[in-house]
């Protein structure tokens, strides 16, 4: 507010004591008041009894003493800028006018006359009257009303709502009812988005918003952003440029400081405290503090009976309530971040784009019976879903969540992050990683404890799932409700979040009751199969209550030294996680196990004392030698762009990454071991990789499912018998529980680590100091997320956008010509038409006006691209091989444009495809990878461009010996 005591120092009198202490506890009362009122929903229990028009409902004057104002003036001081003046009078216009129907223009006439007396000419006019009279005139008359802290101008208006308007909006603009803090941010705006020199466009938001892409692309810290900053307003000498973080952060204004709460913990007993900054209810008068509850409506001392008012409380250190441990706050040894849910949401219910596919995408994709495509043809989630479940409304929601430790180095005292991640399962696979959330934030020096790590993020899940949250929907309010259904983890993080025994324990497994048995040789616990038993039984939610139930018996029983029961230690935090089962919601991450067993059985056919799976030619060389003829086969294979990762030589497993596994499981190791192994470790070999190959389409029938359990069965029997006991680690026992997870969520695309564990490297790209690197990840993280509501809200050039998405690597597309939904890269080569062209192209076109054509050799066509046969042999990657939507092979020869017709047609060579399988047996044959026909004969033809299906990756490792295979949808998403 425009303070009573500031209107004194300008009358050049000093304000009484007991007025500055009155507006003290006025302004400490007044947020309460505000929020007692809102809750209320009645905005009369913040002003008198009397009626009041609606411009004082919005902005209510504060009653300071009576005084004596002076007519001295400074002509630079203005009581507010003209632009919100005019804004604020324009709006009190609108408001008069949709209330009084007695509002002519007369009286329009006389408050523009009034407005004038406000602007800088009119009050500079208005000074020099003063300067000549120490008295106000009769219709300016200057007066203070003990009522109200306003200093009021009267003058006869027309009607009686021109006299309304102007006493309410002189009212506004003397007495500036606006606070002073709206009236600096409006004046801070209009400088924000005013260019920083007359020789450019550029201002000062743009400037803020390319310093952030910068900051977000080259993991900048906040002080080299600052320091960019600097530069720039050494550059433009603008002192609107900021230069300390807090006004950084404030111009920004992505991050909200109660979006992020610390919390707690004791590292002795492992107790969770609560969180490091609290809030309370103080009263002024008698001094009494009382808690603060998010149920509690509560506002008003039960002793003076005033309003109380909301102090948050830091405390430098807090004492363990059960080991008594006394823990220093200002240090970040025992703390650790949670993350608003709802705010992300919000950020994200901005964009449209992301609202439609939430609201609509779950109902209006294409699917078949009886098969799993996504997550929604999963048992758990149809639960929900059909007989109108709490999913079958379009506003609630459900989320997939993961977390795991990523390594932060070795010479720091922060060994370990662990995140909490969360994706949105009701928007396209394709867009879940670029809506992630981030619910929690743990560094330290070891792996986190569940039962404090964990216990935030239930609280926040749970108020969602059962209060949830309000937001507008085509200027509707609508609530949605927000429920866990899958987590995701490694076996590691696992067993930690389900406090359970480890895998290498007896009772390790967390999906079933089969115990490994120790073997002497591996010097470890072994998960050898049942070749004659039935399997184990499988956990249920009944089994593991009653397991809870036993371990916790035992724990309270003396002179007991049993830590678990049938593998459980007791209860854990997501027990308590509303809607999720912490048997059907945990699924096996192929990520880590499937492609973990590639791993085992590569490591394992690589050494010395196997080379027994080796035909025996090559018996005789050394294990190096064997693996250079392999890697020589692998160095003539053209990748395809359709797959993630290029695959580096079989010299470098070691340092192999995951997608670099899968793409050796289902493209390359048949080819390539073909001819060097023998047939039977071939054929074992060439089952996982089918399995694999069915699990990764699209989508998937329960025949399909059965399929792949039975291959996996016969997989885990011929390991066990081809490499022994000793090499039966626990994810070859997780094979037999992957399909699970497809029949509770769908395919193994829509729950593995993948998208998660490739955002794990942005978060240590955000750390850059030791300390409190919790709050750093978190703030980075929020502010970067909101790039897309910041360039939508700052003021921005085209310039700017170009730079900022050049910068965050969106690489714009040069020499594009679009046609229906295909993107034609490059130049084009204009050819005219021949009578055999004409001829051909008739064929496809009944009415063809053209004498010549447009051939390009690239284009992008469904999210793919494609490339010519000539252009794809001069580089390493080869895009000219599709499978058209018959199922035929082709190879794209020519991409042709009309220009009149506006039609792409695709001149193609036809690729024969033999349909023996290249590795079978009596029950199994591998066809999943096909070879090709060497033919003499060229057989070319047209197709639009509607017929073109999908990519096929063709590896030849020779001019002769070629395969084509398909792609599964799921390596080419992640």
């Amino acid at each position: 507010m425009l303070k009573y005591s500031r209107i004194l120092k300008r009358a050049g009198k000093k304000a009484p004591r007991q007025t500055v202490h009155a507006r003290k506890q006025r302004n400490a009362l007044k947020p309460v008041v505000e929020l007692a009122a809102e809750e209320h929903s009645d905005p009369e229990l913040i002003t008198d009894s009397t009626v009041v028009s609606p411009i004082d409902r919005l902005l209510e004057p504060v009653e300071p003493p009576v005084a004596e104002a002076s007519s001295e003036h400074q002509p630079n001081q203005d009581l507010r800028s003209d632009a919100a003046t005019d804004a604020h009078v324009h709006r009190c216009l609108e408001s008069v006018e949709e209330t009084d129907e007695n509002w002519t223009e007369d009286d329009e006439e006389v408050v523009r006359a009034k407005r004038h007396k406000f602007s800088k000419r009119g009050r500079k006019l208005l000074h020099n009257e003063e300067s000549h009279d120490s008295l106000p005139s009769s219709d300016e008359e200057i007066c203070s009303d003990a009522s109200a802290e306003t200093v009021t101008i009267n003058a006869e208006p027309a009607s009686s709502a021109a006299r309304e308007v102007l006493s309410e909006h002189d009212t506004v603009i003397l007495e500036a009812e606006f606070s002073d803090d709206c009236d600096n941010s409006f004046k801070e705006r209009s400088k924000s988005t005013e260019p920083l020199c007359p020789c450019t466009e550029t201002t000062v938001d743009d400037l803020l918003y390319m310093t952030l892409t910068l900051g977000l692309r080259h993991g900048l810290t906040w002080a080299a952003q600052l320091d960019i900053l600097k530069m720039m307003r050494c550059v433009f000498g603008d002192k609107k440029i900021p230069l300390s973080k807090n006004a950084y952060f404030k111009k920004l204004s992505a991050v909200s400081e109660s979006d992020i709460d610390y919390h707690v913990f004791c590292d002795d007993c492992n107790s969770y405290l609560g969180k490091r900054d609290f809030s309370e209810y103080h009263c002024l008068e008698c001094k009494k503090v009382f808690p603060m509850d998010e149920d509690t409506d509560c506002v008003v001392c039960n002793v003076c009976s005033i309003p109380l008012v909301v102090k948050k409380v830091k405390a430098d250190e807090r004492q363990c309530d059960v080991c008594e441990k006394k823990i220093a706050l200002n240090l970040s040894n025992n703390l650790f971040v949670s993350v608003s849910i709802e705010s992300q949401l919000r950020k994200f219910l901005e964009e449209e784009s992301f609202v439609n596919n939430l609201v609509g995408y779950r109902f209006s994709r294409d699917t078949i019976p009886g098969t799993f495509s996504d997550i929604y043809d999963g048992e758990v989630y149809q639960n929900l879903f059909e007989n109108n479940g709490i999913l079958s409304s379009p506003y609630n929601f459900s989320y997939t969540f993961f977390t795991d430790g990523v390594a932060n180095g070795k010479s720091t005292s922060v060994k370990t992050i662990w995140p909490i991640y969360l994706t949105i399962n009701e928007i396209p696979y394709e867009e879940r990683s670029k809506y992630m959330i981030v619910a929690g934030i743990y560094a330290g020096p070891r792996e986190p404890n569940q039962s404090w790590f964990l216990q935030p993020f239930v609280e926040q899940a749970n108020k969602l799932s059962s209060k949830g949250f309000s937001w507008s929907h085509q200027d509707e309010s609508v609530v949605s409700l927000v429920l866990p259904l899958c987590f995701v983890a490694d076996s590691v993080a696992r067993f930690q979040m389900l406090n359970r025994l480890s895998f290498h324990a007896k009772d390790g497994c967390t999906f079933c009751y089969q115990q490994s048995v120790y073997v002497r040789k591996a010097m470890s616990q072994c998960y050898v199969p049942y070749l004659t038993e039935s399997p184990a039984c499988i956990r249920s939610q009944d089994s593991h209550r009653h397991d809870v139930a036993e371990a916790e018996k035992l724990h309270s029983l003396p002179d007991v030294n049993v830590s678990n029961y049938r593998g459980v230690k007791g209860s854990c935090q997501l027990d308590n996680l509303n809607y999720f089962s912490v048997t059907e919601g945990c699924v096996v991450d192929y990520m880590h196990a499937l492609l973990g067993v590639v791993k085992k059985h590569m490591e394992l056919i690589t050494q010395s004392r196997f080379k027994k799976c080796w035909v025996p030619s090559l018996v005789r060389l050394s294990m190096k030698d064997i693996i250079a003829a392999v890697d020589a086969r692998i160095l003539k294979i053209q990748s395809t762009t359709s797959v993630i990762r290029e695959l580096r030589p079989l010299k470098d497993l070691a340092s192999w990454k995951a997608s670099e596994y899968r793409s050796w499981l289902l493209f390359y190791s048949i080819v390539c071991l073909k001819g060097f192994l023998k047939p039977k470790y071939l054929l074992h070999f060439s089952m996982l990789s089918k399995a694999t190959f069915i699990l990764l389409q699209k989508s998937i029938t329960t025949s399909d499912l059965h399929c792949v359990m039975e291959l996996f069965q016969r997989y885990i029997s011929l390991f066990y018998q081809y490499f022994f006991d000793e090499n039966m680690v626990y994810n070859t026992h997780l094979l037999t529980h992957i399909t699970e997870g497809v029949f509770n969520f769908g395919p193994i695309f829509g729950h593995n680590s993948f998208m998660y564990e490739s955002k794990n490297r942005h978060i240590l790209m955000l750390s850059k100091s030791p300390h409190f690197l919790c709050l750093q990840i978190a703030r980075k993280f929020l502010t970067f997320q909101s790039l897309t509501s910041l360039s939508s809200k700052m003021v921005l050039t085209s310039n700017v956008l170009n730079f900022s998405s050049s910068v965050l690597n969106y690489k714009k597309l040069v020499n594009v010509n679009r046609v229906a939904n295909c993107v034609l890269l490059g130049k084009p080569k204009c050819q005219f038409m021949s009578s055999e062209d004409r001829e051909r192209l008739s064929q496809l076109c009944q009415t063809l006006s053209e004498n010549h054509f447009f051939l390009y050799q690239r284009m992008l066509y469904n999210r793919k691209r494609y490339t010519t046969a000539a252009y794809g042999d001069q580089k390493k990657n080869n895009d000219s091989y599709v499978f058209l939507v018959d199922g035929r092979c082709v190879q794209i020869i020519s991409i042709i444009k009309l220009p009149v017709a506006k039609k792409v047609l695709l001149n193609v060579e036809s690729v024969p495809v033999s349909n023996a399988p290249l590795v079978r047996n009596d029950i199994f044959k591998f066809d999943s990878v096909k070879a090709v026909i060497q033919s003499d004969v060229c057989s070319m033809f047209l197709v639009p461009l509607e017929y073109v299906g999908e990519p096929a990756f063709c590896v030849g490792i020779s001019a002769t010996e070629k395969c084509v295979t398909h792609i599964p949808y799921g390596c080419t998403v992640e």
